[in-house]
């Protein structure tokens, strides 16, 4: 059975009331609900979905920030060297 809020007390029930304060559950009032928490939940692993994608290439960039960084110091370090010897 489909446990929704009650829109009164706000606990979760089933059936056509509420089984803690006897307000009618509308059986409209219950899809609109579950079409709600369906679209929250989408919501939220789209989100989850399009953070996941974002901190990838994130990573990506930073690892090839960090090649780049490395390779510049790889190269000051053999100028120093060069400028050492003379």
């Amino acid at each position: 059975m489909l446990k929704v809020r009650c829109p009164n007390c706000g606990q979760k029930t089933s059936g056509d009331y509420c089984q803690y304060c006897k307000y009618p559950i509308l059986k409209g009032w219950a899809a609109r609900h579950r079409e709600e928490e369906e679209r929250a939940k989408q919501e939220a692993r789209l989100a989850t979905i399009e953070k996941a994608k974002q901190d990838a290439i994130a990573a990506k960039e930073k690892k090839k920030q960090d090649a780049i960084e490395a390779k510049k110091a790889e190269e000051a370090e053999k100028q120093a060297k060069i400028e050492a010897e003379r």
